[in-house]
Formats: structure tokens, sequence, C-alpha cells
């Protein structure tokens, strides 16, 4: 999805972050965990707005689970490697790996926390993308000189990618506050 912007400008990143978090609302709404949000499965439709797909991974609950946590024994899935792992890697949330015993819609706010960096560091190299993703994933630690650029998004980061489900906000929770700002055209649109 990313691929073709070299370097998105504040407002547009913004925009994608926004469109991106009301799509999760909506899955999770429908009681549905996606399990390997990552930009192979963020698309854009014909009018440029995101849509998220690939659902093969995901978790489709029941409506009396909404409010509860899903069961581990109910989360066995194959990724494309074969590994039994559920999700790609960077993208996985820690209690999906470690195969806590309940589970729920916060493991995709994790994974949005690293679609939500990429939108906002891009890349020059694959091997660049690596190390960074990595120390993201394995340390919590993101380059300096980017959380010295861009501290607001620092710290929401922080919060997307607790290891803790319980402290990352939930989907609605981040359309209810300031994060993601809406840009004026999408005022405009709303009314």
């Amino acid at each position: 999805m990313f691929e073709s912007y070299s370097h998105l400008d504040k407002e547009l990143a913004w925009h994608l972050f926004r469109q991106i978090v009301e799509g999760l609302t909506h899955i999770h709404g429908q009681g549905i965990i996606h399990r390997d949000l990552t930009p192979n499965n963020i698309f854009f439709d014909a009018r440029n707005d995101i849509k998220i797909g690939d659902f093969g991974l995901a978790k489709f609950l029941k409506l009396e689970q909404l409010d509860q946590d899903v069961d581990a024994s109910e989360m066995i899935g194959v990724s494309v490697d074969g590994t039994g792992q559920i999700g790609t890697y960077f993208y996985t949330a820690p209690e999906i790996e470690q195969m806590w015993p309940k589970i729920n819609e916060k493991a995709d706010m994790y994974s949005l926390g690293v679609v939500f960096f990429e939108l906002w560091h891009p890349f020059d190299t694959a091997m660049e993308r690596h190390i960074v993703l990595s120390d993201l994933k394995q340390k919590g630690e993101v380059p300096p000189a980017w959380a010295a650029e861009f501290p607001e998004q620092a710290s929401l980061l922080r919060r997307l990618m607790s290891p803790s489900p319980s402290d990352r906000p939930s989907a609605d929770e981040l359309l209810q506050n300031a994060f993601p700002p809406r840009m004026e055209y999408e005022m405009l649109d709303s009314k």
C-alpha cells in the first residue's frame, strides 16, 4: 500500500491513518478481530479511500462475545510461511505470539501501531526497514531523531504498541480523541 509514496506529508498521513482507524472501528463493531493488519492488507478503492482486506486469519466472534476476550484455543491459524504463527512477525501483538488464554481487538491495535509508524517513517532500503522494525518490535525503540521530530506521533505509537493490551486504546477511543485529527476537507465531506 505505502510503496507508492516516497514521503507522505503530515496531512495525508493523518488522513490515511484516520481511515484505517475508521475501518478497524467498523470491523471490531462487527465482532471481527483481523489478526493480520499490515500495509499489504490495506488497499485503496477507486476513490482512493482505504479498505482493509485479507480476512484469512481473522477471528469472527459471535455477537454475544463482543465484550469478551477470545479463548486462545479458538485462535489456531496458519501463516503464509506455514509456521503456525498467526499474523506477520513485525505486526503481531505479543499476546498472540505468546498464546495468551484471552485475546481481544486490542491485538489489532498493536498492529495498527506498526502501520502508523510506517506511515510516518519512510524507509530507503529493505535492510533499514528490517533493522528499524526489529528494534521497534523487540526493544520498543524508535529512532531518536524520529521521536524528536514527531513527539506526538511517538507518544501515540507507544500507547498503540504497549506490551499490555489493556493499555492500548481501542479504535473507537482513538476516533473520540484528538488523534487522528480530521483534516479540513474531511470535516466538509461529513456535513
